[in-house]
């Protein structure tokens, strides 16, 4: 049977891929973990820096409306104050959230397109050990930094019942 392998058989050499390396580089002991670093940081930079962009246009905006709203109605009656608190309320919403949770979940969406969760995942194994979890478990807590919501959604990932409670009760804890 080895004789028959060996005339049939074809083994070329192994080469090395783009993706080979980086995972050399990305999934080391001391290079990984600094990568990561690096990586979230530019990630967060780039949360912030697109969030502020819009975040003060957005809140002129509804300055804007809210002042000719008080204009109109007034600014004393129980109406206007109720009107304003709504208009207040709406405006956090639309202008303190969205703008830095779109490029949030835009830029996880390019870091899982391009593999690096994964392999986030595959370094955090050991950590997320500790606190009973596995390393997938990473994802809700990455989430987490942007908002707690979409972070418990995304613990339907785990498999078993109990990975999903405690990482959804864990998940509250990120600032």
């Amino acid at each position: 049977a080895s004789q028959i392998a060996q005339n049939i058989l074809l083994q070329g050499e192994r080469r090395l891929t783009l993706r080979d390396r980086l995972d050399d580089v990305l999934l080391h002991p001391l290079w990984g973990y600094l990568a990561l670093i690096v990586i979230l940081f530019i990630f967060f930079e780039f949360v912030y820096f697109f969030g502020s962009l819009f975040e003060k246009p957005i809140l002129s905006a509804f300055d804007w409306i809210n002042l000719q709203m008080q204009l109109r109605i007034g600014s004393t009656s129980f109406w206007a104050v109720m009107a304003s608190g709504l208009l207040q309320g709406i405006s956090g919403g639309v202008a303190i959230v969205l703008p830095y949770l779109t490029p949030f979940l835009f830029g996880l969406g390019i870091l899982e397109d391009i593999g690096y969760l994964p392999r986030v995942a595959f370094m955090m194994d050991a950590l997320m050990h500790r606190l009973g979890l596995h390393g997938k478990a990473i994802v809700p807590f990455i989430l987490g930094y942007g908002c707690n919501v979409p972070a418990i959604m995304s613990t339907r990932i785990l498999e078993e019942k109990r990975d999903r409670y405690l990482a959804a009760a864990l998940v509250t804890l990120v600032p």
